[in-house]
């Protein structure tokens, strides 16, 4: 119980300063794009050299972008699709992603337009 409240508490933090980011920018409710993507999460060195690992977390979402002029609010709901078991029954979390599971991102950033 007390970790279900734990998880509803940061989801509402997370939606509390989504939307005030989004009122303080000026950004309507509506958001401008929404995007589904694909993702694969890992470092280049699991991939190449000596010692390489089979750590990275794979992802599909759907993510809402709230954009003004170059500054953005990317915010995502989507499902790791990646297995949390080894075949030696160690779990493999990249970057605490332990999967399959549900996940949430949010990005806030600026972009500048070059063409």
């Amino acid at each position: 119980m007390k970790r279900t409240l734990t998880i509803l508490t940061g989801y509402l933090l997370a939606i509390m300063l989504a939307g005030w980011l989004l009122a303080a920018s000026g950004c309507a409710v509506v958001p401008n794009t929404v995007r589904l993507e694909g993702v694969h999460q890992s470092h280049m060195g699991q991939h190449f050299g000596a010692h390489q690992t089979n750590y990275g977390a794979q992802y599909a979402e759907v993510v809402a972008r709230w954009q003004m002029k170059g500054a953005y609010v990317d915010l995502g709901q989507g499902y790791n699709l990646s297995p949390g078991l080894h075949n030696d029954w160690t779990m493999s979390c990249p970057g605490g992603l332990c999967g399959p599971r549900e996940l949430t991102t949010v990005a806030i950033g600026y972009e500048w337009q070059l063409k």
